[in-house]
């Protein structure tokens, strides 16, 4: 027999899935990532608190080993429900939300001084009254 026979006999005849596998650790790339900055989050105010992994179990009333997977990145399905949870348990904030503020914009034309307040791409013009010859050049709101 051959080399060439006594390969072919070891080598399986099923198609392996590695290359979907590949694929879909491609696309949940972002997802893990993000699981993976949470469970860093989740054991460090956990060595500030000087809490265990059970003492936070205890407190939630989960089991141990549901704190050690999320953790160890073996479950990242965070909830909500449960991101808020672990967070209010910790006194952190493991989920933010940002907020885009707008600036407020004062024009003036010749004929009457008006604010212009842009806010998703659209312009809202508001007559300014004015408040004992005050002017704003720019603010927050």
């Amino acid at each position: 027999m051959t080399n060439k026979e006594n390969f072919l006999k070891l080598v399986s005849t099923d198609d392996s899935n590695t290359l979907d596998w590949l694929n879909e650790r491609n696309a949940n790339k972002k997802l893990r990532r993000t699981a993976q900055k949470i469970s860093i989050l989740i054991l460090r105010r956990l060595k500030e608190l000087k809490w265990s992994q059970k003492d936070l179990a205890d407190k939630m009333e989960v089991s141990p080993q549901m704190v050690n997977k999320w953790v160890k990145g073996k479950d990242n399905n965070f909830s909500l429900d449960l991101l808020f949870r672990i967070g209010n348990y910790l006194g952190i904030e493991l989920i933010e939300v940002p907020f885009n503020r707008s600036k407020v914009e004062v024009v003036s034309n010749p004929i009457e001084q008006s604010q212009v307040y842009k806010r998703g791409g659209e312009r809202v013009i508001c007559k300014n009254i004015p408040l004992n010859n005050c002017a704003v050049n720019e603010a927050d709101y």
